[in-house]
């Protein structure tokens, strides 16, 4: 841009030079009025140049501006992504229906909604514990972890206090699931099972309320069996 200024002047200057030259040739008789002229020629092709030259110098400056204003010009951080850890297993605090599953602290809990009873009336019930973790784990309990309600009061007791208190440690693998429940063998305080609970129950009855506390990690939990 500035080349074309210097040529612009250049340009100017010649034309002034030869339209004063040319003043030189005219006769005295018209000399007055064609100074006159060339005057306000020269006057005008000044007031014009001053306008280009201005109007170069503004264009300069905002090209200028612009290739400054993109170089400032902060660009745009990425959003980051934020990864949430998940929360741990909370225990139920409200009743559970037999057949779901309650998790906590990486083992899986379920009560079978099918109960038994024998020829006396006396009641039968299967838990699952899964090892919900890849790795083998103890699941430790008592059998007097486990208590048997109905919904009209009554307590079902234990059939034998044999090992009642008695501390159990159920080795589980990784991944896998295990039975305790009060149809297995109950003879001695290595088996993993529990007594069954003496009967029966009452016509009224609506549902069992399975009462666990401190079976492993689950403490505090009723499981509704419906009758």
């Amino acid at each position: 841009m500035k080349l074309t200024h210097k040529l612009l002047f250049f340009t100017i200057n010649i034309v002034l030079f030869l339209l004063i030259g040319g003043c030189s040739l005219i006769g005295s008789q018209d000399q007055s009025a064609e100074i006159d002229m060339l005057s306000d020629q020269i006057a005008a092709l000044s007031t014009q140049n001053a306008l280009l030259v201005q109007s170069m110098n503004a264009d300069d400056n905002t090209a200028s501006g612009s290739i400054g204003s993109q170089s400032t010009t902060p660009t745009e951080q990425p959003t980051p992504v934020v990864v949430l850890t998940p929360t741990r297993e909370s225990l139920p605090t409200e009743p559970v229906m037999a057949g779901k599953l309650i998790t906590y602290d990486g083992w899986s809990l379920m009560v079978s909604e099918n109960f038994g009873t024998d020829s006396r009336g006396n009641v039968y019930i299967t838990t699952y514990v899964k090892n919900l973790e890849d790795n083998d784990r103890v699941f430790r309990y008592t059998n007097a972890a486990i208590k048997v309600f109905d919904d009209l009061g009554n307590e079902f007791k234990a059939a034998s206090e044999k090992c009642l208190y008695d501390i159990r440690n159920l080795t589980i693998d990784g991944e896998e699931q295990s039975e305790i429940s009060s149809f297995q063998l109950y003879t001695n305080c290595a088996t993993p099972g529990f007594a069954y609970f003496i009967g029966p129950i009452p016509l009224e009855s609506g549902h069992l309320i399975v009462h666990f506390e401190n079976f492993g990690p689950f403490t505090g939990i009723d499981v509704i069996i419906d009758l």
